[in-house]
This record gives structure tokens, sequence and C-alpha cells, in this order.
């Protein structure tokens, strides 16, 4: 959730056309795969409950810096927070990192 918040952030407050529009298309298509994520892990276990609130940090304010962090905590993250076996919800974070490595794409090459 919190890189859907930033990101929209950067993007109000980009001047460049490519960045402004990578990152419309992250935070447009990051919610309905934390939804998905966040559905299906609650249908197997059971409700979360404990949600963290967003911190400000430095990074937030360069695109790339900070959608490399969020892609790097989500890989450090992932088998920490779901079990390996359970391939259904690593596949949705699958999604969520192809996302993330694609707006890194788009904010580095493209102009």
């Amino acid at each position: 959730f919190e890189s859907r918040e930033v990101t929209h952030a950067l993007h109000l407050n980009s001047k460049k056309y490519s960045e402004h529009i990578a990152l419309n298309e992250y935070y447009d298509g990051i919610l309905p795969l934390i939804d998905d994520l966040v559905e299906v892990y609650q249908g197997q276990f059971s409700l979360l409950e404990d949600w963290m609130t967003i911190d400000g940090k430095p990074e937030m304010e360069d695109a790339v810096k900070y959608m490399t962090s969020v892609v790097d905590y989500v890989k450090t993250e992932r088998y920490k927070q779901i079990k390996e076996e359970d391939a259904h919800l690593q596949a949705i974070v699958d999604e969520i990192v192809n996302l993330q490595y694609k707006t890194i794409y788009k904010l580095k090459y493209l102009k």
C-alpha cells in the first residue's frame, strides 16, 4: 500500500513525461495485485489485522531509488511472510515483482 501512495505522489510531482506515465501504470496496477494477494492469503489462513503505517524515507524523493528499495524489500521478505510451498500466493508476489521491475525499466530507460 505504501508503494502505491508514494508512487502516486511521485507521479504528481514528476516533470518527465515518461516517468509520469510509468508511475501511473505502477500505481494503477499494484492495487489489484495486492488485493488478490491479501484476499487469497486471508481465504487460506485468517484475516490480517495489524497494518503498518507509511513512514517517510529520503529515497521517496527519487522514483528509481524508491522502486528499487521496494522490490528489494519484497524479494527479501517474501519467504519470511509466505511459505515457499504456497505457490499460488508466491505466483501473485511474482506478478508484483514483475510490475516493479517493469516500472524500474521504464523509469531508467524510457525518455
